[in-house]
């Protein structure tokens, strides 16, 4: 097995959230590679994401692919740039022209309009949303199916046969999207499976490659990946199954859910934010709460508030305050911090009931519009962007 599979299998989550920030992968043959992103509005320059010297090899370079990033060969320019940067570095000013040639030749960078910019942005936050949707289900069915036992070396079968004939009843049940590939180079058999969601650009997918060459199964999806041997044929089956069964109910379930909640329109996000600010400074000025907030996504607004320290007069009127001040007990409004997140769709259906929550917030959990109480963190209330 290749290093980056160890890798990824050892930290699935994270080294796939890292991947899916990726803009380009540029290779170097199969040896060195970088992993390059860039946000005009939050930065001045790109950075580099992702950087290895172990074999990029071609289960990584499939999963990358079905995430809809490019792999490119720079042998130069990687050689470069690997012995010149570290991971979450900026691109050197050296490197610029190259980098921008690279990146005047990728779709999501060619020149567009206003509206499709924002639904470029809504889909990436949607799709982050339900990424953790989709994790968090394949750790509950995976959970579960650990409490099974199976024998080891038991199937002496033709496992591609196998892998086919059973993922094509999984494909007739749940009505799913299906492709075949052989690739006689490597040696590897390829299934997609794939779902969407109706009436949306939302789309699910899966892989499962086996190789004969290595003798082992890869399982991918934008979420989980797992990997195993021919002798674990009925364990690597049985979780494959199970996750497929998962994604096309469960999380079809969810995601259809999520879709109506979170796609909005410009005109409508704007509105939502622009009067939660207002709402914001009004109850500063009115209840006395500061707050922070950060609008990044499109589909929610994260805010934090906090009462302020009453005034010198206020607490030498308040005995109550002034016993707990002088005994060196923090009030609460010195040590605690509310944290609350609400769908712009959710504020926009009952605006009222929004300001009326924050001129005294508690905790409340509901999906769209949770409050968790937390300890103070002054960083958050320079937050306002």
């Amino acid at each position: 097995m290749s290093d980056i599979r160890t890798k990824l299998l050892r930290n699935p989550n994270k080294w796939l959230a890292i991947l899916r920030e990726c803009d380009v992968i540029l290779k170097n043959g199969e040896e060195e590679f970088i992993g390059l992103y860039y946000d005009s509005e939050s930065y001045d320059k790109p950075f580099v994401t992702l950087k290895g010297n172990w074999n990029f090899d071609y289960y990584f370079t499939k999963l990358a692919e079905r995430m809809g990033i490019p792999c490119l060969e720079q042998k130069l320019l990687v050689r470069l740039l690997y012995s010149k940067t570290e991971e979450f570095e900026p691109v050197p000013g050296e490197y610029y022209l190259p980098v921008a040639r690279v990146y005047s030749g990728l779709k999501k960078f060619q020149p567009n309009n206003d509206e499709n910019i924002f639904l470029g942005k809504l889909n990436h936050d949607i799709g982050e949303q339900l990424h953790s949707i989709e994790n968090k289900i394949s750790k509950d069915a995976l959970r579960k199916l650990r409490a099974k036992n199976f024998c080891k070396g038991v199937f002496n079968g033709n496992v591609p046969e196998y892998f086919k004939t059973e993922l094509q009843d999984l494909v007739e049940k749940y009505e799913l999207d299906y492709k075949t590939v052989y690739n006689p180079v490597f040696k590897v058999y390829e299934y997609y499976l794939s779902f969407s969601i109706d009436n949306s650009y939302i789309k699910f997918w899966q892989m499962v490659l086996i190789s004969e060459v290595e003798g082992r199964i890869f399982f991918g999806s934008p979420s989980l990946i797992k990997e195993f041997d021919f002798d674990d044929v009925e364990k690597a089956l049985a979780t494959i199954k199970t996750l497929v069964i998962t994604y096309n109910t469960g999380l079809k379930k969810d995601a259809t859910i999520f879709k109506e909640e979170f796609d909005i329109s410009p005109r409508h996000c704007e509105i939502a934010k622009n009067s939660i600010m207002t709402l914001l400074e009004l109850n500063y000025n009115e209840n006395h709460y500061d707050y922070g907030y950060d609008v990044d996504n499109l589909c929610y607004i994260q805010i934090y508030l906090k009462k302020i320290k009453p005034e010198k007069e206020a607490v030498q009127n308040n005995p109550y305050v002034e016993i707990l001040m002088s005994a060196g007990e923090p009030t609460e409004a010195e040590d605690t911090m509310y944290e609350l997140l609400i769908t712009y769709k959710e504020f926009l259906r009952a605006p009222e009931a929004f300001r009326e929550f924050i001129k005294h917030p508690k905790q409340i959990e509901k999906w769209n519009f949770w409050c968790k109480e937390r300890k103070y963190n002054k960083k958050y209330f320079s937050l306002k962007h």
